[in-house]
């Protein structure tokens, strides 16, 4: 047992000395040679340096296979995750475009309790061209089924404005281009960088058009047009 610690103080711990204080290394050498000194290093140089690396390069090795193993799986979630957006999505696009062949056909007299049976029928087309607006995205807003797929999409519940916020072009009607990325744009949490960056925007747009004003009023002067002078 003495021996055996005796080699781990040499080896590891570089506390090769006896119980007097004398290194062993030097009385070693004086009673069998030379040849115990080059064994020392050599067993040193194989337990530190070459028995460390290996630990320390099977851990890597290990680190790197378990990051690589999580990278696929955040990617097969993820994988998953789109099938399912898309899935649910083309169900509302396939509802909204239902709800429109309904308008289309018996005018503006569609009840949401005629909407209602309608989603109830497999529908799986959906019409590019087809166009929504305000009254029929809320008419469709309040089908419950339309609502639980919201609901699975992650769409906040505040939803009686989200026209407004599809609608970017102004323009009173949905493309489902427009609706598409709206539902992608709103799903969820709300951030605070999503309140600010809008904030920013508009005031960085009130900078051009204050510029933009600006030199009209600079140009209308010297071209001797009627107008409110140049800003200094």
């Amino acid at each position: 047992d003495r021996s055996m610690f005796t080699i781990f103080r040499c080896l590891m711990i570089v506390d090769c000395s006896s119980s007097q204080g004398k290194p062993l290394l030097t009385l070693m050498t004086a009673a069998y040679g030379w040849i115990v000194p080059f064994g020392y290093i050599a067993c040193f140089i194989i337990v530190s340096i070459g028995l460390t690396n290996l630990i320390m390069a099977v851990y890597i090795e290990n680190t790197l296979a378990a990051a690589k193993t999580r990278e696929e799986l955040d990617r097969q979630v993820r994988n998953r995750e789109s099938v399912r957006v898309a899935r649910l999505i083309k169900n509302l696009l396939v509802k909204f475009g239902t709800a429109e062949r309904a308008f289309y056909h018996r005018g503006d007299s569609v009840e949401s309790e005629d909407l209602e049976n309608l989603f109830k029928k497999k529908h799986t087309d959906v019409d590019v061209k087809t166009r929504i607006t305000r009254e029929r995205f809320m008419l469709v807003l309040m089908d419950p089924q339309v609502q639980r797929i919201m609901d699975e999409l992650d769409v906040p519940p505040d939803r009686a404005g989200l026209f407004d916020v599809f609608d970017a072009d102004a323009s009173g009607e949905l493309v489902l281009e427009e609706l598409v990325h709206g539902l992608l744009k709103v799903r969820g949490d709300t951030h605070r960088s999503d309140v600010v960056a809008p904030l920013l925007a508009v005031r960085s747009m009130q900078g051009t058009l204050k510029r933009l004003e600006e030199s009209h009023r600079c140009i209308c002067e010297k071209l001797g047009i009627p107008g409110m002078p140049c800003l200094s």
